[in-house]
Formats: C-alpha cells, sequence, structure tokens
C-alpha cells in the first residue's frame, strides 16, 4: 500500500512541461501549455450541507438546514466552473439520513479505487470491492441496514463492523487522497449568545473512544492532512470576516464513517446576532462561497493527481513513403511531452 502523505505536501509546487525533440527546448517557450492552477479537473468533492427537514436547528427566523443548502448550491457552481466534480448530500429539505449520505460517499470511492485498479491491471480485489459496494448501494436503498455496518445509533463500546474496516482500509489509497474532499456545512448555536465565530472538525484516532471504535484499523489516514485543510478552510473563512476560532478533533458520524479526507465546519453561530445577519445575507453568502472555492483550489494545489489523469502523450509523425529504396532507415520523427512535478518535502 502507498504511503499517501509522503506524496503530499508543499508549500509550493511547480509544473513544467519539457518537450524532448532531439534537443532540449526552453520551458518559456511553452509557457502558454501550463496547466492553470485553479484547474480542479479529476478532483471529486462532496458538499454536505447539515441537517434536513427534520433535524433542522431554528433560531427565530433562522433555518441552519435551508440556509447550510443555499450555501451549498453557491459553492457547487464555483468549482464545477474549474473542473471538480461535485455532488451535494442533499439538494433539497427532504429527510436525507447521515447514513444514506455516508454510504454514498463510500460507494463512489469504492468505485473510484476500483476504476484505479483495473487500470493499473491489479484486478486482484475487486470482486471484493464489488461486494462491498453492494453492501453501500443497499445502505442507499434501505438506511435501517446501516445499523449492521455503521456505528448507528452511536454506541461508544461497539467496534467497527470488518466490511466497514475493509472500506475504510481500501478508501486509504493514492487515489483518494489525490482526487477526493469531503465539506459538512453547518452553522453552530451556544446558549452563550456573545459566542462567534467559525470552527472547523476532523476525526482523528488519537481519541480512545474513536481508538475502540476503529479497534487499531488504520484508519484515520488522512487525519493530519484534514487537520491542516480545517485550519487552511478556517483562514479563508476568517478573510470574509468571521472570526476563526480553531480547528478541533471530533467524532461526528459524517468525519467517522468514511476515510475521505474532509472536515465539518460551522460557518458561524446562528445564535449571534452578528454572525446570523452575515449568515441571512445573501451577498455575504456569496463572498464566502469564494471562500472556500479559493480554500479547496489552495488545498488540491500542492496534490498532485493519480497517472492516468497526467500520463505522458506520445506524438508520431506520419512516416513519409519510401520510394524505391525498401532499406532507407526510418527518419520518422517522434517527441514526448512530459510532465514534471517539482514539490518539497514538509
Amino acid at each position: 500500500m502507498k504511503k499517501p502523505y509522503d506524496a503530499v505536501i508543499s508549500a509550493f509546487f511547480v509544473l513544467t512541461l519539457i518537450i524532448s525533440f532531439g534537443n532540449m527546448m526552453p520551458v518559456h517557450a511553452y509557457a502558454d501549455t501550463l496547466p492553470d492552477p485553479r484547474d480542479l479537473s479529476g478532483r471529486v468533492i462532496f458538499l454536505d450541507p447539515g441537517h434536513d427537514d427534520e433535524t433542522d436547528n431554528i433560531f427565530g427566523d433562522y433555518s441552519e438546514q435551508t440556509t447550510m443548502l443555499i450555501f451549498a448550491e453557491k459553492i457547487k457552481p464555483r468549482l464545477e466552473e474549474l473542473g471538480a466534480t461535485v455532488y451535494l448530500m442533499r439538494d433539497s429539505d427532504k429527510r436525507k439520513q447521515s447514513e444514506v449520505r455516508c454510504a454514498f460517499i463510500n460507494k463512489c470511492a469504492l468505485e473510484a479505487v476500483k476504476e484505479a485498479r483495473l487500470h493499473d491491471d491489479e484486478a486482484a480485489d475487486v470482486g471484493e470491492i464489488d461486494r462491498l459496494i453492494s453492501i453501500m448501494q443497499s445502505i442507499i436503498g434501505d438506511p435501517e441496514l446501516a445499523e449492521i455496518y455503521m456505528n448507528t445509533p452511536y454506541d461508544p463500546k461497539r467496534t467497527i463492523h470488518p466490511d466497514q474496516a475493509r472500506i475504510l482500509e481500501l478508501e486509504n489509497d493514492d487515489e483518494i487522497l489525490s482526487r477526493f474532499l469531503f465539506i459538512s456545512l453547518h452553522s453552530d448555536a451556544s446558549s452563550n449568545f456573545g459566542e462567534n465565530g467559525a470552527r472547523a472538525f476532523y476525526i482523528s484516532t488519537e481519541d480512545k473512544v474513536v481508538q475502540t471504535y476503529y479497534d487499531n484499523v488504520p484508519y484515520s489516514s488522512y487525519s493530519e492532512i484534514s487537520n491542516d485543510f480545517a485550519d487552511m478552510i478556517l483562514d479563508h473563512i476568517a478573510g470574509t470576516g468571521f472570526d476563526n476560532q480553531g480547528s478541533f478533533a471530533e467524532n461526528y458520524f459524517m468525519i467517522r464513517e468514511h476515510n475521505i479526507p474532509g472536515v465539518l465546519v460551522e460557518n458561524g453561530y446562528h445564535t449571534n446576532s452578528a454572525d446570523r445577519a452575515k449568515l441571512q445575507s445573501d451577498d455575504f453568502l456569496e463572498i464566502l462561497a469564494d471562500a472556500y472555492a479559493d480554500a479547496v483550489v489552495e488545498y488540491f494545489s500542492v496534490i498532485p493527481l493519480p497517472a492516468r489523469f497526467t500520463e505522458p502523450v506520445v506524438i508520431e509523425a506520419e512516416e513519409e513513403e519510401q520510394e524505391n529504396d525498401t532499406d532507407a532507415p526510418d527518419t520518422s520523427d517522434k517527441y514526448e511531452i512530459k510532465r514534471v512535478i517539482l514539490y518539497s518535502a514538509r
């Protein structure tokens, strides 16, 4: 198994095209072919607007589930315009169980891992992956089945189901690290109306209850990366006017029952009048959506895509017909475009 985090993370990266055609050509001659650093092609983002009409948090005229859905629908087109594939975990106010949302995430992740295996001619566990995909699909169709495979209703003494453990292990893969990201969108509440600002949460097996549940499964392989993204997105959110109240390890369902790098973000306190006014402003949500898009771009900017998305393109010139000399040497020209990614380990 590859070590995903070994391949990641630097303060910057440089992507150049080197053209070989006899002699080395200067890179600057091909500057207009360099990829756009804001290109999110190949990336997959799950946006999870928290709650629904049965689990809504309402404060006065404020509805968390409605506001977060409006907010998610502002982020989605921004990411799609940059080339990303974006899934909304719910697209209406209607009930959408967390178990169904996580099953869908796992299903998509397993399908991506399977695709990568087949591309690399590593089909040994494809049958097992298909079986696990089928289980996740069954949960999507019948959420009550989730009680078998996921820790729901929550039991702090429960250990992970072997099939769910295997799913998390399969998701511990460069395919997932390089392409997938999960963001759950919420607003916070407190009996202390003075509390304000944004917070972000990520999963961590340093918590003893989490350790018990995962039962030594190498699950939280992306804990440090998720922590980094939590800090990153809070920095961008702070630029919109929300105070940065920090990132924290937590055991929330939506960041526990899959192994996708990701965070749960509390975008201000809707019990705080100033924060609530921001969240109820359409203009502010537009600005906040820009901040999220910028954070996602920054996150992926230092994570290279799998090789199959950036494989060298070999261009062969047509061979000229040789007349009257069948023994003449082949003079057809070939050159290869190579992408070189340079980055330094942090």
